[in-house]
């Protein structure tokens, strides 16, 4: 009879509170512990109390071994309605590629029982490769440059690293091609070396990459240019234009262009029958070593009125620049 009784008051109860099971809310649904984070405070929420007088109850379930939470159950009354849980990262216990977990609590009361879950996500410390440079030209002149690289991963960490480069064995070197950094203060100088005696002609492109081998750590790659210098024609003056009675001129050729080549050049002058040019051949390393060609024009041999010939300088790895002359052919003195 008593028992009856019971049930017939609890069912009164859950009626007049319309059978509502509790409600839970958390200071935060998704945690991230990173790389080194070991504490999350979370703060518990519930509601739908049945009446002052019954409690809720709660559970957690964690979710994972390298989580911890304290407490991991409890109760609350309607006049202290909150629950504050201390959630730990144990990473000894985390994978090495880290983990997401979901926790699960359990709220119950006379109505039943509800659930919310929550996610935690954490993973372990990484280094992480650090570089002074993106990229860089070594031009036509330069055949030495460092960079610097540095563990730019989590503290307490250490990078290893491999210093690789393209083409190997050929124009293309690094030293030293390996080295540790324990992090941003602790960097490490690596000399790139070009040799120009083996850089082939033309834009040249190589590539430097930095490693942490047996590690999740992702590579990064530098890429370099180094180009070969070309020589360049270079005049004192683009055209000739003779002036009365002029049948004579000097002409200066010159390499204008990249240091440290040379122009080997040649000259051809059309037509022979009037025009000539000596020497027909010469070379020049640059801007102060200045050949002087002699041009002359055969007045006997030029047609009455307006002469026009060309003179033409070519060489190895060289676009030819042509010159044009003009001159006017008289009578000779005493024709009519």
């Amino acid at each position: 009879m008593r028992g009856t009784m019971r049930c017939l008051a609890a069912a009164a109860v859950l009626a007049a509170a319309g059978c509502a099971r509790p409600e839970i809310s958390a200071s935060e649904t998704a945690h991230d512990f990173g790389a080194t984070e070991r504490l999350w405070q979370l703060t518990l929420t519930f509601d739908n109390f049945i009446v002052t007088a019954f409690d809720i109850s709660y559970d957690i379930d964690c979710g994972a071994d390298w989580l911890t939470c304290v407490p991991d159950a409890g109760r609350v009354t309607s006049h202290s309605n909150t629950a504050s849980v201390r959630v730990t990262a144990d990473r000894a216990l985390l994978p090495a590629a880290g983990d997401e977990a979901t926790l699960t609590v359990t709220a119950s009361n006379l109505a039943g029982s509800s659930s919310v879950t929550l996610t935690a996500q954490a993973r372990q410390p990484q280094p992480a490769i650090g570089l002074s440079a993106a990229a860089y030209d070594f031009g036509t002149q330069e055949d030495r440059w460092t960079f610097e690289v540095w563990n730019a991963g989590d503290a307490g960490t250490s990078l290893v690293f491999d210093v690789n480069w393209e083409p190997t064995a050929s124009w293309l070197t690094c030293t030293p091609a390996t080295g540790r950094s324990d992090g941003a203060d602790d960097k490490r100088t690596i000399a790139v070396t070009v040799n120009r005696a083996r850089l082939p002609e033309g834009i040249n492109s190589g590539q430097i990459s930095i490693t942490a081998p047996g590690t999740a750590v992702t590579p990064k790659t530098l890429p370099v240019t180094a180009k070969t210098g070309v020589p360049l024609i270079a005049v004192s003056q683009e055209s000739i234009v003779a002036g009365d009675d002029e049948y004579q001129w000097s002409l200066q050729v010159w390499n204008g262009g990249d240091a440290g080549t040379q122009l080997a050049f040649e000259v051809a002058f059309s037509p022979a029958t009037w025009l000539n040019v000596t020497p027909t051949s010469g070379a020049s390393s640059g801007s102060t070593d200045k050949r002087t060609l002699l041009v002359t024009a055969d007045p006997n041999q030029l047609a009455i009125g307006p002469n026009t010939g060309t003179i033409t300088i070519d060489g190895p790895q060289v676009s030819p620049l042509t010159l044009p002359v003009y001159i006017e052919g008289v009578s000779p003195e005493g024709e009519s």
